[in-house]
Order: structure tokens, then C-alpha cells, then sequence
């Protein structure tokens, strides 16, 4: 029936389901700006049931579902002009702050989770499948696995990078300004400024000109 509305009214349907979401993250104390726009349901899961630590600025385009996770004191500020695709899931935890700057595009399916604080640059182009993770288990041999507990290192992102599709990247790392990491890539490491890098770790292979 929604599907069937979406076609006969079009952006009409959007814009209705744009402010019902306006007003019901601001119930929930939220905070929205200017013209927000979101053509799906924003799934949103907090440990305790409030959302002020979650923050909407301005021209914010959503272009289907999404899901927010807010674990103890964490925070998620979203950028102006910030463009989120559909089936992205951002994460925030403990202390950390997940910040998305002015202008960037987060690609479908991307999942970004910060057990420590992770900053995302503007102008920046996140492609889909993209995997960006400032935790990792510990792994020492006398426990499983499982049980043991995370370690976190801050992620810092660039202005001007494009990470492209299917590509990960792990905690510590910092991606430098016009850094481009290639489809595929797994980055465990800081990039130098305006570097090209691809493969499993990436290695630099070349410069933009």
C-alpha cells in the first residue's frame, strides 16, 4: 500500500514521511535542522531510550531505511548537506563521538561503528559495502575469543577522500586529505596525502596529479 502511495503522489509521500520523522526524533529529544528529508524509516536503538545525543544539522538527505545505535554516552552528529544512502548502519559507543562533516556521501549498505571516535571529513564519497571500524576484540589465547574485550582506537578521515566500494577500513588509521583507497581495499594503515592505495592490506601506488 506505501509503495502504491509513492507512486501515485511521489515526492508528496516523501516530504509527509520527512516531517513526521522531523517531529518524532525531536519527541524524542533529537536535535534536527532545516530541511531534513528521508525517504525510509530510521531504525533507532538506544540504551537508554533517549536520543539528545544524536544530532541532525541541516539539508540532510536520507534515501531509504537506515539504523542508529546509540550504547552508553555515545554520539552521532551528521554533518550538513550529508547524503545517506539506503541500509547504512552507524554505531556509536561508549564515550565516542561518530562524526559525518558538511557534503559527504555515505554509500547503500555501509556500516560504521565507533567504540571510539571516528571523523569523517567533508566532501568525502563512502561508497556501498563499505565496512569503517575503530574496535577490535582482543584475542589473547587462554580465552575464547567472544568473551573477551574490545580495544578501540580513533579513526580520523580526511577532507576530499573517496573510499570505494566493498573496502574497510580498521582502527588507529588516519586517512589524509585526498586520499583515494581502491574498491576491495582493507587500510590498516595512515595514507599520505592525495595517495591512490588498493589491495588487501593497501599499499600506495600512485598520486593524484
Amino acid at each position: 500500500m506505501i509503495e502504491y502511495f509513492k507512486i501515485l503522489f511521489g515526492k508528496k509521500v516523501y516530504n509527509l514521511n520527512s516531517l513526521i520523522l522531523q517531529y518524532l526524533l525531536k519527541f524524542r529529544k533529537a536535535k534536527v535542522g532545516k530541511n531534513f528529508y528521508s525517504e525510509g524509516k530510521i531504525k533507532i536503538s538506544s540504551s537508554n531510550d533517549v536520543y539528545n545525543n544524536l544530532i541532525f544539522r541541516d539539508n540532510i538527505k536520507i534515501m531509504g531505511d537506515i539504523e542508529i545505535l546509540l550504547r552508553g554516552n555515545g554520539k552521532i552528529i551528521i554533518g550538513n548537506g550529508v547524503k545517506l544512502d539506503s541500509n547504512i548502519r552507524l554505531l556509536s559507543a561508549n564515550d565516542a563521538t561518530l562524526e559525518i562533516k558538511a557534503n559527504t556521501n555515505i554509500g547503500k549498505s555501509t556500516v560504521i561503528n565507533s567504540g571510539a571516535d571516528i571523523t569523517i571529513g567533508e566532501n568525502v564519497l563512502v561508497s556501498g559495502n563499505c565496512y569503517i571500524q575503530s574496535s577490535s576484540h582482543s584475542f589473547n589465547k587462554n580465552n575464547l575469543i567472544k568473551s573477551q574485550k574490545h580495544e578501540h582506537n580513533p579513526i580520523l578521515i580526511g577532507n576530499d577522500v573517496w573510499i570505494g566500494a566493498n573496502s574497510s577500513v580498521l582502527k588507529g588509521v588516519k586517512v589524509s586529505n585526498g586520499t583515494i583507497l581502491g574498491a576491495n581495499s582493507l587500510l590498516n594503515s595512515d595514507t599520505e596525502e592525495y595517495g591512490i592505495y588498493v589491495g588487501n592490506p593497501a599499499k600506495k601506488i600512485n598520486v593524484r596529479n
